[in-house]
């Protein structure tokens, strides 16, 4: 993260606190306990905005460096990962929009490569049905002109002169 939004970030909750205040200033005080308790509300926001702007006013004096870094550790699944991310997105971090970018571009071309795929598939397919019905239809005229010939009956013989020989050698 910039420094300068860094700095902004505080600001913005100095100025929340700012606004707290003035919310308290407007609200209508009926009995002295709701009085008493608005002001002393008022007063510990004082405090605490007071506090915060002086060390705020620190930090924008003695501060050395634009960016700094946090280091997350513990256990695994303690959710250092989730906080990174909720981080991330708080502040609307360039890399991880870069990265949703370049993860959609991603799953968009293997979409584009999964179609493609298929319709090699599909194109694949349909010529393999195509030719195994062309060669269903050859086998069936095959089969029709070997009723019509007597080729059949010369194989018959044949494989019956076959089967009495080797079950004569055979005996």
């Amino acid at each position: 993260m910039i420094g300068s939004n860094i700095q902004n970030f505080y600001e913005e909750i100095s100025n929340n606190l700012h606004e707290a205040i003035n919310e308290l200033n407007k609200l209508p005080s009926s009995g002295t306990k709701v009085s008493s308790t608005i002001q002393n509300t008022q007063d510990k926001l004082g405090i605490l905005q007071k506090k915060f702007d002086e060390e705020l006013q620190d930090l924008k004096q003695n501060s050395e460096w634009n960016e700094f870094a946090i280091a997350f550790f513990g256990e695994t699944n303690a959710g250092k990962s989730t906080i990174i991310e909720s981080l991330r997105i708080l502040f609307n971090d360039p890399s991880r929009e870069e990265l949703l970018k370049l993860d959609q571009k991603e799953k968009i071309d293997l979409l584009d490569k999964y179609d493609a795929a298929i319709n090699r598939l599909k194109i694949a397919s349909e010529k393999d049905v195509n030719d195994v019905y062309a060669e269903i239809e050859s086998i069936k005229k095959s089969i029709k002109s070997l009723q019509k010939s007597k080729v059949p009956y010369i194989v018959a013989f044949i494989v019956y002169m076959m089967v009495s020989f080797f079950i004569g050698v055979v005996i």
